[in-house]
């Protein structure tokens, strides 16, 4: 049975969602893209930027339907996709020499989606816009190639696995048959299966063996090939295609690692967010992921299977949770069976050292670092106890 809440989210959330558009709108939050584009940041190229402007203004009118902000709504679905359509190649760049065809994409995507908002319709530029993503626009396995060169076409970086996810995502929606094609390469060059684990790599099976364990900006932490935030967006990726069958493997291992609360917490996503400034982005995300659906014409593909590191990941949560149950109870029966015996001196200097690090961990969480916050808490509770008859 489907239980509905008495109030809309868009009710009890209002202020938050005020609060988000006006975060998003506020020109003292622009310095970034201003200190590439200048005043005319707002109709210079800048395609990330303002294609979020686009998603924020189209999100908030679906919830609110209130038609404040439609007119900058307007004005960038407008400009954008004119400038794009006049681009010699379809493409535009992020930064002044940075161009990323998928943030290119998405872009399309949300004018084509801002249209049943404005009444508009773009369909004859997202057809025209697909020769952004053909031929020689290509890299040699037929993908979206992570950056090119804006003017020329020339490829800085093949396709890669954040890429290829995101892309896939808005895909089927635009142009269902090449969407077919794109995700049957991604899964023959990105997909593997080792180590107990399963997902999609950040760089093609066919290129060079790359370190182990690496970092990027975009990607986060690549281990063993296997990327964290490709196949975070793949899970998307794989329900919009379709694919029930990789999407339930992904979130086997994306829920286990998540380490879910009883009150519904996700530790591990929260850990990879900023515990400062957007301590619930991950979880935020994880909505997102896990709620696509497949696009309209897709037939799903169910099946897929639950891999081994599932079953560690599981078992490790509940072994520390069981352990610390044991450790509880035998606390509480020596607790009962032994007299207490310590100095007040030396209680007191416990006390002061429990304090302060409790305050270490406060100021860490403040400062956004959340892992020495928990370390600093765990160092406090492994304070010496004091000594029993």
């Amino acid at each position: 049975m489907i239980m509905r809440a008495p109030v809309a989210p868009a009710v009890y959330a209002r202020k938050t969602i005020d609060a988000a558009i006006n975060l998003i709108l506020d020109p003292n939050h622009h310095t970034w893209v201003k200190a590439h584009w200048g005043a005319d940041y707002m109709h210079r190229e800048n395609v990330f930027f303002r294609s979020m402007i686009i998603q924020a203004l189209t999100s908030r009118e679906n919830l609110l339907k209130d038609g404040k902000h439609l007119d900058i709504l307007r004005d960038q679905v407008e400009t954008l996709s004119a400038a794009l359509d006049a681009s010699p190649l379809g493409v535009l760049n992020d930064y002044p020499g940075e161009c990323y065809p998928i943030d290119v994409f998405a872009a399309i995507a949300s004018i084509r989606r801002a249209d049943k908002i404005l009444g508009t319709d773009h369909s004859a530029f997202v057809t025209r816009a697909l020769r952004g993503f053909q031929g020689d626009m290509l890299d040699k396995r037929g993908l979206v190639p992570y950056s090119v060169n804006a003017r020329t076409g020339c490829h800085h970086e093949p396709s890669r696995g954040i890429g290829n996810s995101y892309v896939l995502i808005y895909a089927p929606g635009l142009y269902p048959d090449v969407a077919k094609t794109w995700y049957a390469q991604y899964e023959k060059y990105f997909w593997q299966e080792r180590m107990g684990c399963a997902g999609f790599r950040e760089f093609p099976n066919n290129l060079p063996d790359r370190a182990f364990f690496s970092y990027d900006v975009d990607s986060g932490p690549i281990i063993d090939d296997f990327s964290i935030a490709g196949n975070a967006y793949a899970l998307a990726a794989c329900k919009v295609n379709g694919r029930f069958d990789r999407a339930f493997t992904i979130a086997s291992q994306g829920l286990a690692a998540s380490w879910c609360l009883p009150d519904g917490t996700l530790i591990g996503a929260r850990l990879l967010s900023n515990l400062q400034h957007a301590p619930y982005l991950g979880e935020a995300n994880m909505l997102f992921l896990l709620t696509r659906q497949p696009a309209p014409g897709v037939t799903p593909v169910t099946g897929g299977h639950v891999p081994r590191i599932v079953y560690i990941g599981l078992l490790v949560f509940w072994g520390i949770g069981a352990m610390l149950i044991v450790l509880s109870i035998r606390g509480l029966r020596l607790a009962h069976a032994c007299r207490v015996v310590s100095s007040p001196r030396a209680d007191r200097r416990q006390l002061v050292a429990w304090i302060g690090l409790i305050a270490i961990a406060l100021l860490l969480l403040c400062a956004g670092y959340g892992m020495w916050a928990i370390i600093a808490l765990l160092l406090a509770q492994l304070l010496p106890r004091p000594t029993r008859a």
